[in-house]
């Protein structure tokens, strides 16, 4: 895929909750180019699952392989339990690659310079309900927050989807978070991020890759680990609508219209869970 010069245009990558199957963005991604993503993207924005691949990959400099690999190991570990997945087994995760990857387990995930590739976490603020991200960056935009935290509490903190996880409380503030709640493409978050922050304001978007993670079956919700998995249809059939939604809009059809706007999501063949 050809990519206009950084310095001239924004490249934007959005990553699509959907459970486990938040693998299937890492296998797309894989087909499409080599570099590390962040070495490539501007912004990532991520929800749910596709938050935490988001800090692995913008974060933690994983490279596509890689994260496929520590994918593997955290989902296999984070996954375990009878009726919820354990929040805490899933931070333990986060923390063991932060130890391989030698990166002290207090780094806070906001970094102190503006950094070359950008992330935006969603989530929701669990007193209040409130839809919100976290951002790796400062930002100036007076309707914008910034939170302390973690790279260990971020990550967990977008990936606690209330139906299976408990709440991530901050160690700094206190505050409990989930993920991104009903926002499970994070297209429209990212457009909305860009067009706040005053460093990508005269900027133009160069390319923008939507990575979904497919619409499976229907099933009823169960107690056990591979219904739970299954359980994520609501999940995944909201992200396709949003991407369906924003590529009808008139920024979409523009987009797409001059060969920046590039939606991936696995066909019918890949909708049903082993």
């Amino acid at each position: 895929m050809p990519f206009p010069t950084r310095p001239e245009s924004l490249r934007v990558l959005c990553l699509d909750g959907g459970g486990i199957k938040g693998y299937t963005s890492l296998l797309i991604l894989r087909r499409i180019f080599l570099p590390k993503p962040c070495d490539i993207f501007d912004l990532i924005a991520g929800t749910s699952t596709g938050g935490l691949i988001a800090v692995m990959l913008g974060r933690l400099n994983m490279s596509i392989d890689e994260c496929i690999t520590t994918y593997e190991d955290v989902g296999g570990q984070g996954l375990r339990s009878s009726s919820f997945y354990d929040i805490e087994i899933m931070q333990d995760e986060i923390k063991k690659i932060m130890d391989r990857k030698k990166i002290p387990r207090h780094t806070s995930f906001r970094e102190g310079r503006s950094p070359t590739c950008k992330l935006m976490l969603c989530v929701t603020r669990a007193e209040i309900s409130k839809p919100d991200v976290i951002r790796n960056f400062e930002s100036f935009h007076p309707t914008a927050e910034n939170y302390n935290c973690t790279i260990w509490e971020a990550a967990s903190a977008t990936a606690a989807a209330p139906m299976y996880f408990k709440g991530v409380q901050f160690c700094d503030t206190g505050e409990k978070w989930y993920d991104g709640g009903l926002r499970r493409n994070p297209i429209n978050e990212a457009f909305s991020e860009l067009s706040r922050e005053r460093d990508w304001k005269d900027r133009k978007v160069g390319c923008v890759l939507s990575l979904g993670c497919g619409v499976a079956k229907s099933a009823a919700v169960s107690s056990n680990l591979a219904g739970i998995l299954k359980g994520a249809v609501a999940i995944m059939t909201d992200a396709d609508d949003i991407a369906r939604v924003f590529a009808s809009s008139g920024l979409g059809i523009e987009l797409f219209r001059t060969h920046r706007y590039f939606w991936f999501n696995p066909d019918e063949n890949c909708k049903t869970l082993p």
